[in-house]
């Protein structure tokens, strides 16, 4: 995603002859005229509060054009990326990926798709998107914990004894094997058997993963913690009265 930054956006339409239709007008001359106005908007210090440019390509993208939707997305994002809080600008690109995401979701939503009106109603629309972000990041440590809970209540937590610990990596690895996700798989062996943060995960990931974020880190390795409560060996440590039991079943799986 370009480092270059836009801030909210519209304008007047002063440089634009009343009669031309911006529906005739191609994406390029389009997203350069909403540019132009974004600027002027800059430069109003946000007292003008309208684009029929910006608009337009809204409109477009709503309407299934995919030319359309990507300019959407890549402006949305500078605008991510300028109202990014001071705190969080070493995740900036973190915060910028997980806002588009988020709107090309809602955009591809068949049940609920966004019905565009004005472009200042999407602006209010990409705010909301923005701050629900933010706050998402910034209470990430809370997040955190809460995940590596609901790990260790799956039953794997450390154990003091070395044949203990060796037995439960087993487990763990084979827990690993039995996911179809392949990603889902590479977060759970990165945040547990290598002891990484999400942050340093999407780090390692991100040359195979580009558009993976933090975000999606948690909820990867969410789901597949709870697909792992109904595996096999976890349900017979646990009707067997102890976590000791899972251990014994896949021993006595390796045994055979």
């Amino acid at each position: 995603m370009p480092n270059k930054v836009f801030t909210v956006v519209n304008t007047s339409i002063a440089h634009t002859p009343i009669h031309e239709s911006r529906s005739s007008l191609h994406l390029s001359e389009l997203l350069d005229r909403c540019r132009d106005e974004m600027a002027r908007y800059r430069q109003s210090r946000g007292r003008i509060r309208q684009s029929e440019s910006c608009l337009e390509i809204v409109r477009r993208a709503a309407a299934g054009d995919g030319a359309a939707l990507s300019d959407l997305l890549l402006l949305s994002g500078d605008i991510a990326s300028e109202k990014c809080p001071r705190a969080l600008y070493p995740r900036r690109q973190d915060v910028q990926q997980e806002v588009v995401l988020r709107i090309l979701r809602k955009f591809r939503n068949e049940q609920s798709p966004y019905r565009p009106s004005t472009f200042a109603a999407y602006l209010r629309y990409l705010s909301l998107t923005i701050r629900s972000v933010v706050y998402n990041m910034q209470t990430r440590e809370p997040q955190l914990e809460s995940l590596d809970r609901l790990w260790e209540e799956t039953g794997f937590e450390p154990r003091q004894d070395p044949r203990q610990e060796w037995d439960r990596r087993l487990l763990v690895q084979s827990l690993l094997d039995s996911l179809t996700n392949p990603l889902e798989q590479e977060v759970l062996y990165r945040r547990y058997r290598l002891g990484q943060s999400p942050p340093e995960i999407v780090a390692e990931l991100r040359p195979a993963v580009p558009d993976i974020t933090v975000q999606q880190v948690y909820r990867l390795a969410e789901r597949a913690i709870r697909r792992l409560q109904n595996h096999p060996a976890v349900q017979a440590g646990r009707s067997s009265g102890g976590k000791q039991a899972g251990k014994r079943v896949y021993k006595g799986e390796g045994e055979r």
